[in-house]
């Protein structure tokens, strides 16, 4: 598995050992006070890595027994921790406020989602809807689960730099039913796709640069068939 932030690059073994390199002037690569990384280095915090995602400045993954680790830039709550835990953002740390094992993680510029069986957590800068919990949340430090998606089963995310998060339920959608958007559109990056239980999708973002493709503005998760501004959709 590869993952890469803003001027950082990490890669995980079969074996669950994590490697990172580049950047590391906020500790996102676990690198002491070292402010780069010109090889790989390995990450360790005891177990086997099954998961790792690199944000902007901050870094996630997820051990194999479902345990969260943040590090990184620690500014806006992106690393989820508790405010006895910052002190220590340069080295990965446990996310206490997730107690479900996590299934996966996705880092944003500024935020943050992670996955349990039951429940989507989110955490960090909300700024721009990414959050997903419908009201306008500047920022969140701690994980809060989008009731949106609560026993939703969400199966997995992405949450890349320069594109948008998207969430798939079970089953996971044909492909080949995707239509591309015949205007052009930018997605920020922080802007999240999410979908609904079972065969509907939706999405949630700040919509007033055009990222939904929709006219109107809108906040928290939006039913596709609301979205009849959209130039394209899924189909079910």
């Amino acid at each position: 598995m590869l993952a890469a932030g803003s001027n950082t690059s990490a890669a995980l073994t079969e074996s669950g050992k994590l490697f990172m390199w580049g950047d590391n002037t906020e500790g996102q690569i676990d690198l002491g006070k070292e402010s780069s990384a010109l090889t790989p280095q390995e990450v360790t915090v005891g177990r086997p890595v099954a998961l790792v995602s690199c944000g902007y400045y901050h870094s996630a993954f997820v051990t194999v027994d479902g345990g969260l680790y943040t590090f990184g830039e620690r500014d806006s709550g992106k690393l989820g921790l508790a405010t006895g835990q910052l002190d220590g953002h340069r080295i990965p740390q446990l996310v206490k406020g997730i107690t479900d094992q996590v299934t996966q993680v996705a880092c944003g510029g500024g935020h943050t989602v992670a996955v349990t069986e039951e429940d989507l957590y989110t955490f960090g800068l909300g700024q721009f809807g990414q959050l997903g919990q419908g009201t306008f949340i500047f920022e969140a430090r701690l994980p809060r689960a989008v009731d949106h998606f609560r026993k939703g089963r969400v199966r997995q995310e992405r949450s890349p730099e320069q594109f948008g998060l998207m969430f798939r339920t079970l089953p996971p959608p044909d492909v080949r039913t995707l239509q591309y958007l015949r205007t052009p559109a930018y997605v920020q990056p922080d802007h999240p796709l999410q979908p609904v239980p079972q065969g509907a999708r939706c999405t949630t973002a700040f919509t007033n640069t055009g990222a939904l493709g929709l006219t109107r503005r809108k906040r928290g998760p939006l039913r596709r068939e609301e979205m009849r501004e959209t130039a394209a959709l899924w189909r079910t």
